[in-house]
């Protein structure tokens, strides 16, 4: 019974060297280890009324797999941020303006160019710069102008009131709305958008796919679509990546081989583009470092696009 209570005990106090080595929360550690938080608290301060063994072994396991995590994610290669490539210059250009003018721009743009990593640095970066995602499910208002909402850190939770509740938050503040997946919206909660730009005076930025701007230009003569069309200042459109974006990306990951940029450079060529290179440089260099090599070469980066992809 004592050798039970000592390894309880010294579990106890890897967990708690743990979270203040690490700056975790009680509440943060119970949800990765899937207990409950008053059960974690009171284990933790030898004070848990149920089964302790059975809380130990739960402990246990999330200790475990937490440092499988961080074995695995050691062999990844550090994360080298944005890279402004020329598509990314062009798309914070288009940005800007809509920012300062204020205006509504459109950026349609192919996957993988890099819109939404350029999108979120922008919002990152800059004051009153808001980015808010769509997706299938927030096709109408009440949906796209909840997630906006969830976006600006408003506690507005009725459908009928977050027009109104954005519009207050926006108003006066010279900021920018970024909706990204905007080919996903229908024509009744874009013309929403507009209302608040128009109302506010607030930027407006449509990101997405080539279909964003079919639609708006298909469409503009249409009732439903006149007024947003009619008030687009700036339009960016642009299917594949731009002739010196794998260049930029090649040069920021110190991949100076010619035989390993020419072939990088056909990935990104490739549908997924940029993106598609980006992951296969990240899995290349896992295999080098699991081969023990120092660098990835030619063969990591070919043995990387053929886990990648069913086509060579």
């Amino acid at each position: 019974m004592q050798h039970e209570t000592d390894v309880q005990e010294a579990l106890r106090e890897r967990v708690k060297a743990l979270l203040a080595n690490e700056a975790i929360s009680q509440k943060t550690a119970a949800t990765e280890a899937d207990i409950g938080y008053s059960s974690f608290s009171a284990w933790l301060s030898n004070a848990y009324q149920g089964d302790n063994a059975k809380m130990a072994a739960k402990v246990e396991r999330w200790l475990a797999a937490r440092e499988e995590r961080r074995t695995a994610s050691a062999v990844l290669p550090r994360d080298i941020g944005w890279v402004q490539t020329e598509s990314a210059a062009a798309i914070l250009q288009t940005i800007q303006y809509a920012h300062i003018a204020p205006d509504i721009a459109v950026v349609a743009m192919g996957a993988g160019c890099g819109k939404t990593t350029t999108a979120r640095r922008y919002a990152e970066a800059t004051p009153n710069a808001w980015l808010a995602t769509m997706d299938p499910t927030t096709r109408v208002v009440s949906t796209a102008l909840g997630e906006i909402a969830i976006a600006l850190g408003l506690t507005e939770r009725s459908p009928q009131g977050y027009a109104r509740a954005i519009s207050s938050y926006v108003a006066g503040k010279n900021g920018l709305l970024i909706i990204d997946e905007a080919q996903h919206l229908q024509p009744n909660a874009l013309d929403a958008l507009r209302s608040i730009h128009d109302r506010t005076g607030c930027g407006l930025v449509l990101l997405g796919n080539e279909t964003v701007y079919t639609r708006l230009e298909g469409q503009g003569r249409a009732a439903e679509f006149a007024q947003l069309f009619s008030r687009v200042g700036m339009r960016m459109v642009q299917a594949k990546p731009r002739a010196g974006d794998a260049t930029a990306l090649l040069d920021a990951w110190g991949i100076e081989a010619k035989d390993s940029r020419d072939f990088l450079a056909r990935v990104a060529a490739k549908p997924g583009a940029l993106r598609g290179m980006v992951k296969t440089m990240r899995v290349a260099a896992m295999l080098a470092t699991g081969a023990g090599a120092e660098t990835p070469d030619i063969t990591h980066y070919k043995a990387a696009w053929s886990r990648l992809s069913t086509s060579s």
